[in-house]
């Protein structure tokens, strides 16, 4: 499947919550955005035809639909994830590192952003693609007036987040559909506030891999199968880091769930061969326990670009 470029154009700032680090994330997994496709796609087409899209996912030895994480742009200039799971590198420095011909590299925004020395950058305000900023309001509650305050991502101008995303043909259409209509109906939190809202642009994009690869690096969380570990994916070359992935689902009556959590591998890290080809990754069930309604399922399927060498 060639590769398209999903360019999440922003109408306003994003929430996606805290990090580690106690500072605002600026990007959105992999497995989320494919939560919040698969729910658009009910919504915009019944809830028939996202079960007859799980039964092609369930059936398929690679899936209809890989996503990355949602990747920082400015302009042309597109970021990767590094290796450790921490700070973006510009794409031009990933391909050079991966074949072994590393470039060299000065730092932006505080060192959360790599780009090879001669790579022109937009204009930027202060030199930052985005800025936190913070937003009061109050809430009225039985209990009175409760205030209410949070830390949203803005984009400068020119500047957002993009997807990569592999889609077969015969869901082409559906899947752009799809996220249209997410653009308008927003990702992240806060979306009452008029976060998370975008504009969709789609272009043809490529990532150049070393001829002979001899590792993969994931661009977007991964969860193995269990072939895949029996064959070494995590075995030499492999480097990675790993993180616990969790979130809710809602009820009918109201209110919601906490779904099983779930370890994954996260992007940037780097993956052995699976009997010489690159590593798929699995569709994982987190349905709570007691849960009827409906399966609960998280996307644990890798974004595999080739590498020689370890990416910075």
């Amino acid at each position: 499947m060639k590769t398209t470029l999903l360019r999440l154009q922003p109408r306003g700032a994003f929430h996606f919550g805290l990090g580690s680090s106690g500072l605002p994330v600026v990007s959105v997994g992999s497995d989320t955005l494919f939560s919040a496709f698969c729910l658009t796609l009910r919504d915009l087409l019944g809830p028939a035809r996202l079960a007859s899209f799980l039964r092609v996912v369930r059936g398929a030895v690679v899936p209809p639909l890989r996503l990355s994480c949602a990747l920082p742009y400015a302009g042309e200039l597109l970021f990767f994830p590094r290796q450790h799971g921490e700070g973006w590198v510009s794409q031009r420095l990933f391909e050079a590192a991966a074949a072994g011909q590393p470039l060299p590299a000065r730092s932006l925004q505080e060192g959360d952003l790599l780009v090879a020395e001669d790579e022109p950058l937009l204009p930027l305000p202060g030199g930052r693609l985005w800025a936190f900023e913070e937003v009061r309001r109050v809430r009225v509650g039985t209990n009175g007036v409760e205030p209410l305050r949070e830390t949203l991502v803005r984009f400068a101008p020119g500047c957002g987040l993009a997807v990569l995303a592999e889609i077969a043909e015969e869901w082409r259409e559906e899947v752009l559909a799809a996220f249209r209509a997410l653009g308008e109906s927003g990702i992240g939190g806060r979306r009452s506030w008029g976060a998370g809202h975008f504009e969709l642009a789609v272009e043809p994009w490529e990532v150049r891999e070393p001829a002979e690869p001899t590792a993969y690096c994931t661009l977007s969380f991964y969860v193995p199968a269990a072939r895949e570990l029996e064959q070494g994916v995590l075995g030499p070359p492999a480097r990675y880091w790993l993180t616990e992935r969790s979130g809710w689902v809602g009820q009918p009556g109201g209110g919601a769930l906490r779904h099983r959590s779930l370890r994954a591998i996260g992007p940037g890290s780097v993956l052995a061969p699976v009997a010489g080809r690159p590593p798929v990754g699995r569709l994982a069930d987190v349905t709570p326990a007691g849960f009827r309604d409906h399966e609960v399922l998280r996307a644990g399927w890798a974004f595999p670009v080739g590498v020689r060498e370890m990416v910075p």
